[in-house]
């Protein structure tokens, strides 16, 4: 559902983590590892997580470290832009970040197993950072699991979404969007 391809403009800095959320930092902060490869070890990436604990993660994080929290959470999540803690990265956020400007077809590659854990060359999840970053020094943006996006997943969203600051679709829908790849 990735089209019509379009280029957006995302006005505001924002940081994201160089990879994803491991099951050692996710443990520390939440005080336990839901992930069913706990066998991996804490430098695997955290996996089986809903959104919703995504944003409680990101808030609890936030606190953590000194910051406000980015989420009210409730019957509906509401996202308080002006807010300094850790939040998920809208899909336009994500996009950019995966690509980096370099062309290649993988996020840091043309080959995929030179960046991505996936079936083919690792059947699970694996250490995160274990292969090339991309361009911006992001790991594991097209393999080992799926990243959770703040953005509700609609079909048609690309063709009516906005160029300017894209943070997706009014919700609630039926699910959130998760980019990138998993093994």
């Amino acid at each position: 559902y990735e089209s019509p391809v379009h280029t957006v403009t995302i006005s505001n800095d924002f940081l994201v983590g160089i990879t994803e959320v491991t099951q050692g930092q996710w443990e520390a902060v939440m005080g336990s590892n839901p992930s069913t490869g706990i066998d991996c070890g804490a430098d695997c990436p955290v996996e089986t997580i809903s959104w919703n604990e995504a944003v409680e993660f990101a808030n609890a994080l936030s606190l953590l470290d000194g910051l406000e929290p980015v989420y009210s959470i409730g019957p509906e999540v509401g996202w308080d832009r002006t807010a300094t803690g850790y939040r998920l990265l809208t899909e336009a956020e994500w996009e950019f970040a995966a690509r980096a400007d370099d062309g290649t077809t993988y996020a840091g590659s043309d080959i995929a197993s030179e960046v991505a854990w996936m079936n083919d060359t690792a059947g699970s999840t694996q250490p995160v950072a274990g292969l090339m970053p991309n361009g911006h020094g992001l790991y594991d943006m097209s393999g080992n699991v799926f990243e959770l996006c703040w953005d509700w997943h609609s079909t048609d969203y690309y063709a009516e979404s906005p160029a300017f600051n894209p943070i997706g679709p009014d919700g609630p829908l039926v699910d959130h969007v998760s980019r990138g790849g998993a093994y």
